[in-house]
């Protein structure tokens, strides 16, 4: 079923879905990326190889995208995704940053990847303010990402030892997603540090 209740043809099922991810991304014919519509093509290409966990075809896929156009904010930012999945965080910062700086206007989602990537780079003062900007949003955010911004501020201000604001973050947090696992056990954690602090 949809967000609204309604029932999904069954070729939207997640066995479906991954497998038409798969089939795309096993595409062997290369569309040339000059042609009409190509370089969108391309990114949905990229985008299946991430989904496929095929990370290297998908990085190759952004260097072509990025060697026609470079300019394509959403090439930069799933190139830095993909060196986030990679561990290779000071990678994915950069990549990340150069997205920002060409589409300064991206979704909460990507400002939640940024300041996790920022936060595996050991910037925690820019992490923190990519995390509150997503913050600020949330009681106007679907519920599960509101809870991942409450979540990713928590994680910044654990790093910077502020462990009571995390606490507060993660009661917030639980309050607006009740029973949410992860937040409760990252509330545990805080308030053991914080008792510890």
């Amino acid at each position: 079923m949809d967000s609204a209740g309604r029932q999904l043809p069954a070729f939207f099922s997640p066995p479906a879905a991954a497998r038409a991810a798969r089939l795309v991304a096993s595409r062997t014919i290369p569309i040339p990326l000059t042609e009409p519509g190509a370089i969108e093509a391309a990114m949905e290409r990229a985008r299946a190889l991430v989904q496929a966990r095929d990370l290297d075809g998908a990085a190759r896929a952004c260097a072509e995208i990025l060697a026609l156009d470079p300019a394509r904010a959403d090439a930069w930012f799933m190139r830095g995704v993909i060196h986030a999945e990679c561990r290779d965080a000071r990678q994915a910062r950069a990549h990340l940053t150069r997205a920002f700086e060409l589409q300064p206007s991206q979704s909460p989602a990507n400002h939640l990847v940024y300041a996790n990537v920022l936060l595996e780079a050991g910037e925690l003062r820019a992490a923190e303010i990519e995390a509150r900007k997503v913050f600020a949003a949330s009681p106007w955010l679907a519920p599960a990402l509101g809870a991942h911004a409450h979540a990713t501020l928590a994680r910044v201000l654990i790093a910077r030892g502020n462990f009571g604001e995390a606490v507060a973050i993660l009661q917030a947090g639980l309050a607006r997603l009740p029973g949410d696992a992860a937040l409760a056990h990252q509330l545990a954690y805080a308030r053991q540090r914080l008792a510890g602090a």
